[in-house]
């Protein structure tokens, strides 16, 4: 190979490395969705968001985020869920907005969850400690367990 080729080939694969590291970045986080609940809502209720984001908990804590949206008459109360894994094992990560409409949302909570579990046909973050968050939370929007 000549000196300009070689040169050429190298920053190809370098672009190649990149690109897959992202796609592989990007591709590894499995987004489960989101749910709309409550007064204002609409579309059917169904669990396969929550099922999906404890699935993605129980296989080796595998990335994944997922949305409930709790909607009022003028508000939406939102809990973004996504997955951690520490030295104590996997961890829920929820973030907590508020929104009175047409305003933005603004930040109101946010803290970390111990397990996930069910309970019923329930999906529930349970052991949740931080600010603006209660210790138990139902992924599928139900009165808190």
């Amino acid at each position: 190979m000549r000196a300009g080729s070689t040169i050429a080939f190298v920053i190809v694969a370098a672009v190649a490395i990149a690109a897959l590291r992202t796609a592989a970045a990007t591709g590894s986080v499995r987004h489960c969705g989101s749910l709309s609940v409550g007064l204002t809502a609409t579309g059917r209720s169904t669990t396969k968001g929550a099922v999906c984001f404890l699935r993605a908990y129980r296989s080796q804590c595998r990335r994944a985020v997922y949305e409930l949206a709790r909607f009022g008459i003028d508000t939406v109360a939102r809990y973004e869920f996504s997955l951690s894994r520490s030295e104590a094992g996997c961890v829920v990560v929820v973030t907590a907005t508020d929104e009175i409409v047409p305003q933005k949302p603004h930040p109101t909570g946010g803290g970390r969850c111990s397990t996930l579990t069910t309970l019923g046909n329930d999906v529930v973050a349970r052991g949740c400690g931080g600010h603006g968050i209660p210790s138990s939370i139902s992924l599928t929007g139900r009165p808190r367990p």
